[in-house]
């Protein structure tokens, strides 16, 4: 296993037990696809919260209701499917 000497967001390294490790902020790696993995990687991807709460106002400003198909459940439900929890991947 040759861990990078200054390793980017996003690099990846097979360990010698050959767990995939990701570098995912300033001196973390964490293994991947575990459920601490998919929390990480949503959480940095959701909207911050008032951006959140925009999309659901013009949502029901403009059509009166919160629908399946709307911003916000369309932008979560792709984050959500885009990191899919351990116990999904099968």
């Amino acid at each position: 296993m040759k861990v990078p000497d200054i390793p980017k967001i996003g690099d990846r390294i097979i360990n010698e037990k050959g767990i995939t490790l990701e570098y995912v902020e300033n001196k973390k790696w964490m293994v991947v696809d575990t459920e601490g993995y998919v929390r990480f990687k949503r959480v940095k991807e959701y909207p911050n919260i008032g951006d959140q709460l925009d999309m659901l106002f013009h949502e029901i400003e403009n059509t009166g209701t919160i629908s399946a198909d709307g911003n916000w459940m369309t932008t979560i439900r792709n984050i959500k499917s885009s990191y899919p929890k351990p116990e999904e991947n099968t």
